[in-house]
């Protein structure tokens, strides 16, 4: 894999130096819910139960998108807290190759403790939310295999079509009977009532 393709450390380290300011958990939380404040509001006509993250306490909107091999997502929730954690989420992996998403360790979520001061039920909210943002991932790079194997099936059959196009011959020219050498059979039968010829 190509390593410019994958930013992730980088935008983890990113993270980790803007939290590392605060020391109060509480200081935290409040930028934490900054951070959600600035995650585009998700339009109302995507707010859809089929978009919601299943096993998540609040409501998490996520949808996903796959272009020139990487995979873009987008997010809501009706919490700040949640909506702060879900935007934290996509600034590390929307925009990474399928691949680079699914091996994510998110070390990040460690470094800022996040994780040790979430309640049970948010913990397992969070885990919902990365397990779902990887099958979408998973789903996506499944999808790209595919449509590389169609596109290299159409590609052979073009060149299966073009070579039969190249090698078929030309139509065979009428064969005309050979020409005549010699006197045909008929010339030589001489007529009943005909004298010989003295040799």
């Amino acid at each position: 894999m190509n390593p410019a393709s994958d930013d992730t450390a980088l935008r983890e380290a990113e993270i980790v130096d803007e939290f590392s300011i605060f020391d109060d958990p509480m200081d935290r939380y409040a930028y934490l819910i900054d951070v959600g404040k600035k995650l585009p509001v998700l339009p109302v006509a995507l707010q859809r139960d089929e978009f919601l993250v299943p096993g998540c306490q609040s409501k998490v909107w996520l949808l996903s998108e796959q272009k020139e091999g990487r995979v873009w997502f987008q997010a809501d929730s009706n919490t700040a807290i949640t909506r702060g954690i879900i935007a934290l989420l996509l600034r590390v992996l929307s925009g990474q190759s399928a691949a680079v998403i699914r091996s994510a360790e998110l070390g990040f979520l460690d470094a800022i403790a996040l994780r040790s001061h979430l309640s049970s039920q948010r913990a397992n909210g969070l885990a919902s939310m990365i397990a779902r943002i990887k099958a979408m991932a998973v789903s996506a790079g499944l999808d790209e295999q595919a449509g590389q194997a169609e596109r290299a099936g159409q590609t052979v059959q073009a060149g299966l079509s073009d070579q039969f196009t190249h090698d078929t011959p030309a139509a065979e020219s009428t064969v005309q009977p050979p020409a005549s050498s010699g006197p045909s059979p008929e010339d030589q039968i001489q007529p009943a009532n005909q004298t010989p010829k003295q040799v």
